[in-house]
């Protein structure tokens, strides 16, 4: 794969199972994440990054959405970063909150407010 973040582009050997910074949570609608860590390769324009999630238990979690009985899963990053995804057990995994807290404390928090089918 290549890829291009300020400088030249860089070619990077292809993973075996890539995921994109994206979509990579909407992957767990088919593969239901076990007890234990989620270990994905990640890729976006910058390169690959090798990302490990704890899969912990989750709760009931209200949003305007609904409410949902959740698997929580945890990325936590030596700097204090962190990255937090509720995924709802009864819509097939789908993510129903996704919080992004950065190493200065900023919060970044995504929470559903309607799901509909076509």
């Amino acid at each position: 794969v290549t890829v291009q973040y300020q400088g030249d582009p860089k070619t990077l050997p292809l993973p075996l199972h890539p995921h994109d910074r994206l979509a990579f949570f909407y992957q767990f609608a088919f593969v239901p994440p076990q007890a234990g860590q989620v270990a994905l390769d990640v890729i976006d324009g910058k390169g690959i990054s090798d990302q490990l999630y704890s899969v912990e238990n989750g709760e009931r979690l209200v949003t305007p959405a609904g409410e949902f009985d959740t698997v929580k899963l945890v990325r936590r990053k030596e700097n204090n970063e962190r990255a937090e995804l509720w995924l709802a057990r009864e819509r097939d995994f789908l993510p129903v909150r996704l919080l992004i807290v950065g190493k200065d404390g900023t919060r970044l928090d995504q929470v559903a407010t309607r799901i509909s089918s076509p």
